[in-house]
């Protein structure tokens, strides 16, 4: 993992920092050796020891659910209240839902530099050594690098809902078989509509589990007898509370469909109960799929082959990027569409209609059954991009929230005040006893 992560160290410098560092220099020092790069490597060395495991599961598990849920919340009561036009909604959102960072100028809402180079000064203080922090040319160089070669064109991406949609489908269409599994046959005819259908949806899904109920649990009882493998704190052990954001933010990515609201009551009821034994299940599966030695590995390795790819240098290992060119050639339009059927495939139908839709409507006689189920999940995706990623103005506010998120969460030290130091003793008059103890802290 030392020499992943070296490599992606040295492929971050070469591809967002010496093509344009470069030309500026004509030290004949060798130029990843330089002074500057080696800032450069003392912050992501030092950025690495603030990702301590506790931090992460305490992220993952309820501060980053309470952020998005809270984000879902405004954007659903926002759509509520505006017309279709979008421009009412970017200037509702900007009123109900302010930021410092978003600046909304007569034509565009943009984010404000300024509110980014005072965050980058603020970990920058804490990551760099004083005296590399006190040489201020390198550091406004650190600082102005990070903000127009990582933070601007991330925001500039990451906020445009065509350039998200294009994402999803590289990644979604780079992991999913060459092959399509057989269709199922369609349901009798006599059967499709009538009374008899969520039935059969839960008979199905009830000999679907039995089939694997010996394998399941068999990896419960192994889960239950063996210890965490990572350490948990006393604070994340006793919070009951700890997976009822997430259950809101499920509730919430569903719609807050009627019908499911006393099904989630009694999930929190379950959740606060066996919140311990929920723990142990959720760090289980982070470890294994995010902070295992082999997740890990894997996760730098799918960002290198994305820096590779990158690279345009003759030097640089040839990537397969056939879903990405794919991708690059679909109008806007058309990446919606195929994002739109391709998430739809991944609905299983027996639940989707037996949980979501239990009463499906009818959208015509002449349509075959099962390419209407399609066409109904196909309209749930598209209402639920619709109130989550579709809105630039939303996606920014909400990259501007997790950046303070993930900022505070990993360097507290930002927002902790500086507990004042005690002035010099006096040397003219000998030390009392009221004198020699230190001024108190008022918090």
């Amino acid at each position: 993992m030392k020499e992943l992560l070296e490599q992606l160290s040295q492929l971050t410098i070469k591809l967002f920092i010496l093509t344009w560092y470069s030309p500026l220099s004509n030290s004949p020092t060798p130029k990843l050796h330089q002074p500057f790069i080696r800032h450069i490597n003392t912050i992501i060395t030092t950025s690495k020891l603030s990702c301590q495991t506790d931090t992460i599961i305490s992220l993952l598990l309820l501060q980053l659910p309470l952020t998005l849920n809270r984000h879902l919340e405004y954007i659903q009561t926002i759509q509520a209240l505006t017309t279709t036009e979008q421009h009412d909604f970017n200037t509702l959102f900007i009123q109900l839902h302010p930021h410092p960072a978003l600046i909304k100028t007569t034509t565009t809402i943009a984010v404000s530099p300024s509110y980014l180079r005072l965050l980058i000064e603020a970990i920058l203080k804490i990551l760099l050594p004083k005296n590399d922090y006190d040489s201020e040319p390198e550091r406004l160089i650190i600082r102005e690098t990070i903000l127009n070669q990582l933070l601007l064109p991330l925001f500039t991406i990451l906020s445009q809902p065509s350039q998200i949609h294009r994402l999803l489908l590289t990644n979604l269409l780079s992991s999913s078989p060459r092959t399509q599994p057989a269709a199922p046959p369609p349901p009798p005819p006599q059967h499709s509509h009538g009374f008899l259908t969520p039935i059969i949806l839960l008979l199905n899904s009830l000999g679907s589990l039995l089939l694997h109920l010996s394998t399941l649990l068999g990896s419960f009882i192994l889960l239950l007898s063996s210890p965490p493998p990572i350490p948990l704190n006393h604070q994340l052990l006793n919070n009951n509370l700890l997976f009822l954001p997430l259950l809101d933010l499920s509730f919430s990515l569903l719609g807050k469909p009627g019908h499911l609201a006393q099904l989630f009551w009694l999930l929190k009821i379950f959740a606060r109960l066996f919140h311990r034994l929920l723990l142990k299940i959720a760090v289980r599966v982070l470890y294994d799929h995010l902070l295992s030695p082999s997740a890990t590995t894997k996760h730098l390795q799918a960002v290198l082959a994305l820096l590779h790819s990158l690279d345009q240098s003759p030097a640089a290992p040839s990537s397969s990027s056939s879903e990405a060119g794919r991708t690059e050639s679909w109008t806007d339009d058309e990446s919606q569409a195929k994002l739109e059927e391709l998430l739809a495939s991944y609905l299983s139908s027996p639940l989707f209609f037996y949980l979501i839709h239990p009463h499906p409507p009818i959208l015509s006689n002449n349509i075959d059954p099962q390419e209407q189920e399609e066409l109904i999940k196909r309209r749930f995706v598209r209402q639920t991009l619709l109130r989550t990623l579709n809105s630039p103005v939303a996606n920014q506010a909400l990259l501007l929230e997790l950046l303070d998120l993930f900022s505070v969460s990993l360097f507290p030290q930002i927002i902790e005040p500086t507990p004042p130091s005690p002035p010099p003793p006096s040397s003219s008059s000998p030390a009392s006893p009221a004198s020699s103890s230190p001024p108190p802290i008022i918090h």
